[in-house]
């Protein structure tokens, strides 16, 4: 089916606001004080672990803020406006700023925005390229964010992370209008290729329209000035259709094929770990983004060595550390976890009325029965097949980390430790369009080795509060704590 002959009738479009909707967000020049709140400025906040320091910018002293510390690991330091929202159909905005860095180190300050439906992202937004590092003058920096009907709230404000200081000032929020223009056909041939591919094959398949799929994406990409334009557009749309669904480039798609080819993108993080103790140890696994096959084999092979050199007889059990987990590729995490995971199905797909089966056998990872990844060695055989595990999760468990997290629900002596994950709990199907971009469609849902479905993400069995910078880790000391027990 053509759908390009409704594609520019864009002005049914047209949004419908709240009134007053961007008023809300006040004080945006820093200049009125607020001795209550915890950033020191009138409708601005933070965090009560993070200083704000009101200052003076210039010979003119007209006020600012100043975000000033080490905020390095998973600490930053922020101030923000947030206030709901509500539109009728995709409102595009622009949020300004003017900032300024001293000695940031180990990290980068920036503006941001994004919004929420309850606690889910829909769209988030910041720019590395205007991102401050070392020492900068005053800059002026804009990020662009569209907000949907979905969307329940709005989020603006400044960040640092590392290690220094972060000047704001200045903030406006703008809406931008959008108007009608004319595609190419080689333009409206790829926008119909994609959209008879969501529209056949996504999770939500009965929810769509493509006439209004097609609409909305031409939308977010008027009017293209490059194929970056119609890229992003498209990356809008299928947020629109689904939060996990994306789309990439073939430059991007060349750079996860061939990661081992690439001196910027060979190394990446490897799983860590130590003995707590001469009875249990610690596994720490690291998000995995690549499809090159030496990456993936890399990648499982030290997390099969890693446990190799952990193990020995009288270990008892293990913590496996997922709360850093933030997806990638699942296959070369659950082959190099295989040997603590056990042999056999660990999970499900579930697509509509089919159930493709995830198992781990002999140092490889299988789908339906067909073999997906594994390691060059040996398989590593453990001392106790069968060991108590503790596994620790959070909101920064996501998508691929929640694969693994699922692949452990249901197994025997197993026990989950701190907080609900982050939601993506849905399979993405990796697609080649016809010029060699490729889109990452969500189909399924994951379900354990019980056919249990996660749609939502995965909840602790036992909950603990998010540890504050300088807290004993409490979710590591309770899973051992459980460990000993049993």
């Amino acid at each position: 089916m053509n759908y390009s002959i409704i594609g520019l009738i864009l002005l049914l479009f047209s949004p419908v606001l709240m009134l007053g909707q961007w008023e809300k967000y006040q004080n945006l020049d820093f200049s009125q004080d607020a001795p209550d709140s915890l950033s020191g400025k009138a409708y601005w906040r933070t965090i009560e672990a993070v200083q704000i320091v009101p200052e003076r910018r210039g010979a003119e002293r007209n006020p600012c803020v100043k975000i000033s510390g080490d905020y390095t690991g998973d600490h930053t330091g922020y101030v923000y406006q947030q206030y709901p929202v509500a539109v009728q159909e995709y409102v595009k905005l622009k949020i300004s700023a003017s900032i300024k860095g001293e000695n940031i180190t180990d990290g980068k300050g920036y503006i941001y925005s994004y919004s929420k439906k309850g606690e889910q992202f829909l769209q988030y937004q910041t720019l590395d390229a205007t991102a401050i590092r070392g020492t900068e003058d005053w800059k002026q920096v804009e990020l662009s964010i569209w907000v949907g009907p979905e969307a329940d709230r709005l989020r603006i404000g400044g960040a640092l992370e590392g290690k220094g200081t972060l000047y704001l000032d200045d903030f406006s929020v703008e809406e931008i209008e959008t108007g009608t223009c004319d595609f190419a056909d080689s333009t409206l041939a790829f926008m119909d290729e994609c959209v008879e591919l969501i529209a056949r094959l996504s999770l939500h398949k009965d929810e769509i329209e493509p006439d209004q799929l097609l609409r909305r994406w031409q939308r977010f990409s008027a009017c293209p000035q490059s194929a970056s334009d119609i890229h992003d557009g498209l990356n809008m749309m299928l947020k629109t259709v689904d939060t996990h669904s994306f789309f990439w480039p073939v430059e991007m798609v060349n750079k996860w094929q061939n990661t081992s080819q690439n001196p910027a993108t060979a190394q990446f993080p490897l799983a860590k770990g130590y003995r707590l103790d001469d009875h249990y140890a610690y596994l720490w696994m690291p998000h995995f983004n690549s499809g090159d096959s030496l990456s993936q084999i890399v990648f499982a092979d030290h997390m099969q060595g890693l446990i190799d050199s952990l193990d020995h007889p009288a270990l008892k059990g293990w913590v496996l550390d997922l709360r850093d987990n933030q997806g990638g590729n699942c296959w070369p995490m659950l082959a190099g976890i295989g040997p603590i995971l056990g042999e056999g199905v660990c999970g499900y797909f579930k697509d509509g009325e089919e159930w493709r089966a995830w198992a781990y056998r002999d140092g490889m990872t299988y789908e339906s029965g067909d073999s997906i990844s594994g390691i060059s060695r040996s398989a590593y055989v453990p001392h106790i097949s069968t060991s108590p595990v503790a596994v620790l999760i959070g909101p920064m468990t996501v998508s691929s980390g929640e694969v693994v997290t699922v692949a452990f629900c249901n197994r025997p002596q197993t026990r989950l430790f701190g907080q609900h994950t982050g939601g993506y709990s849905t399979g993405n199907v990796n697609h080649t369009m016809s010029d060699g971009s490729m889109m990452f469609l969500t189909q399924s849902i994951y379900a354990d080795r019980n056919q249990q479905t996660y749609r939502k993400g995965i909840a602790p069995d036992v909950e603990i509060p998010r540890r504050q910078e300088g807290e004993e880790d409490q979710a590591l000391m309770k899973a051992l704590s459980w460990l000993k027990g049993i």
